[in-house]
């Protein structure tokens, strides 16, 4: 086990070479790609009292790995995860900042998950459990001039990213704990000129930016106590945006996520030319993925305000608070959404400014009001 107590970590670099393979398990294999900016985690971690400032993981240039469409398994070349911290097994963190780390796609990379920059402040891979965390001004951003078939050049958790890709072979499942923390001014940004297949859900793929604050794909959440503010998604030519605060995404399996005496504000998804934003404050579902289920989320005596939801240029503004996906499930208790906005792009429109719903949404002395919509549905909008 490791322990860093009352540490500072600070302007680290890991940098991945495009003809480097890590095997960590059989079959999953990762090529070209940089683990932890300032620390890489396989073990045991704990985080006490500790900087982490100005780290960066970035992905290389110019790595070929294999395509999921053609039944060939992913080595995920040029990512960059985990700007400040990168844990695969278990880490704490208590009353630690992690502020302006990066995680970088690299450029030019071919393959499934080409160019993906994953997790600007910490990536989870395992079991994080945080508190009195602070997360600030971190940056998860996609490469540019990747090519692939599924989530190319995509900027994903500006400050947490949270998910296993190995639960698809049933190895495990990440579990994400955030309480009494902030999360603010973090960015999820798309990168440019990477191309996918048409055809392919928005959120999968190419360019898009997802979770500005924090983004989880896969396995649980519990965040409580905590402030998200002030984070962004934004898409680069033609990409999406979705979460401009959180992102629970249905990637692989269903995500269980409970969000208690929270506050999601401030925070904007915004999509690039020709994309769509996706919940400005908060966004669930699967939205398509072929491995993914709904997603099942609890806001719970928590504010959602001021948040944006804008389409690019001909996109569409879609759930200025919320957004949530087909097959999923949100439970709004004891909580309030207001003076939210959905924003279409020029030739785009905007729909639900409060709650954007092709799922279940069950209100428990929950209100939605004042919120504003470009097109149609200021409070709620259900397609």
């Amino acid at each position: 086990a490791l322990e860093i107590d009352r540490g500072l970590l600070s302007h680290n670099q890991a940098i991945g070479l495009p003809d480097v393979v890590m095997d960590f398990y059989p079959g999953y294999e990762f090529q070209g790609v940089a683990l932890g900016g300032g620390v890489s985690n396989l073990g045991t971690v704990d985080v006490v009292g500790t900087t982490f400032r100005a780290n960066k993981a970035i992905g290389a240039n110019g790595a070929v790995g294999p395509l999921f469409s053609n039944m060939g398994t992913p080595t995920y070349p040029g990512l960059g995860v985990g700007g400040g911290l990168h844990n695969i097994n278990l880490a704490t963190i208590d009353r630690s900042r992690f502020q302006s780390n990066e995680a970088l796609g690299g450029d030019a990379n071919q393959g499934s998950y080409a160019g993906v920059g994953n997790g600007g402040g910490v990536y989870n891979d395992g079991t994080l459990l945080v508190s009195r965390g602070t997360f600030h001004d971190n940056l998860a951003a996609g490469g540019h001039g990747n090519a692939g078939d599924i989530v190319i050049g995509g900027g994903v958790g500006g400050g947490i990213a949270s998910g296993s890709v190995t639960a698809v072979g049933g190895l495990r499942s990440a579990s994400l704990t955030v309480e009494r923390s902030s999360v603010r001014g973090n960015e999820a940004v798309g990168g440019d000129d990477s191309l996918s297949p048409p055809g392919l859900p928005p959120a999968l793929s190419a360019n898009t930016g997802a979770g500005g604050g924090i983004f989880v794909y896969q396995g649980s959440a519990d965040i409580s106590h905590t402030m998200i503010t002030h984070n962004r998604a934004v898409g680069g030519p033609g990409g999406v945006a979705n979460g401009g605060g959180v992102f629970f995404f249905g990637f692989i399996g269903a995500v269980e996520a409970e969000l208690d005496h929270s506050i999601v504000a401030h925070n904007a998804a915004i999509g690039g030319p020709d994309g769509a934003g996706f919940g400005g404050g908060i966004s669930a579902g699967s939205f398509g993925s072929p491995l993914g289920a709904g997603t099942t989320l609890t806001v719970n005596r928590s504010l959602v305000k001021h948040n944006l939801a804008r389409g690019g240029a001909n996109g569409d503004g879609l759930g200025g608070g919320i957004f949530n996906d087909e097959g999923s499930n949100l439970e709004l208790a004891h909580s309030l959404v207001f003076a939210n906005r959905a924003i279409g792009g020029p030739g785009g429109d905007g729909f639900g400014g409060g709650v954007y719903n092709l799922g279940d949404v069950q209100q428990i002395r929950a209100r939605i009001f004042a919120n504003f919509a470009s097109t149609d549905g200021d409070d709620f909008y259900e397609a």
